[in-house]
């Protein structure tokens, strides 16, 4: 037996290829193109949206932060007894003046 005799019920499958073959051959050459473009649009949009989304709510945060600061300081001036509406004191201004406009001086 010749080493050659086993293969040649591959050349000649080889060398007449089948129509399902073909047809398997087109669809899976004109398919994986499809699809690859498929992943990579829907991976730019996703990201595109979940970069919106981060920067909307680093921008809620930031207000809230913000808010929470304020509410802070307001409830402190209010239980020291200052108005929300005076200003702290500033270096330039006199010791009685200082002492008058806000509880921080006292």
């Amino acid at each position: 037996m010749s080493p050659r005799r086993g293969f040649e019920f591959l050349d000649a499958v080889l060398a007449t290829p089948k129509l399902s073959a073909v047809m398997s051959l087109v669809f899976v050459s004109l398919s994986i193109p499809i699809l690859i473009f498929i992943l990579v649009y829907s991976y730019y949009k996703t990201s595109a949206a979940i970069i919106a989304t981060l920067h909307e709510q680093v921008s809620n945060t930031r207000l809230a932060t913000i808010d929470s600061a304020q509410n802070l300081i307001n409830r402190w001036r209010a239980r020291c007894g200052c108005s929300p509406e005076s200003s702290p004191p500033t270096p330039l201004s006199s010791e009685r003046s200082r002492a008058g406009s806000c509880c921080i001086a006292r």
